[in-house]
């Protein structure tokens, strides 16, 4: 089974923090909004300032938020996502 390295920097494009798998049905969408979330459910802490997408928590932010993408299935979808992935070969150092 391959490993993969990840390669790049982030383009701050906020693809990753925006609802892409799931579609928001009017019952979430309610809930998003009486509890002061996004109401399309990105995620809470992405906002855009002048034009650039911006983590308010990026210093802080989850491990797997920092991780993201970790494998290159989760590049679908993410067309304008700066990250590629080189096949390391098992046993050669990443």
């Amino acid at each position: 089974m391959p490993t993969y390295d990840r390669k790049g920097e982030c383009n701050r494009c906020g693809d990753c923090c925006k609802p892409r798998f799931f579609h928001v049905d009017e019952e979430a969408r309610s809930f998003y909004l009486e509890n002061g979330l996004p109401e399309n459910g990105q995620c809470q802490f992405l906002v855009s300032i002048d034009g650039i997408w911006t983590c308010t928590i990026h210093d802080r932010r989850p491990p797997f938020c920092a991780a993201f993408p970790w494998h290159p299935d989760q590049m679908e979808g993410l067309d304008r996502c700066s990250y590629v992935f080189e096949v390391v070969e098992e046993g050669q150092p990443r």
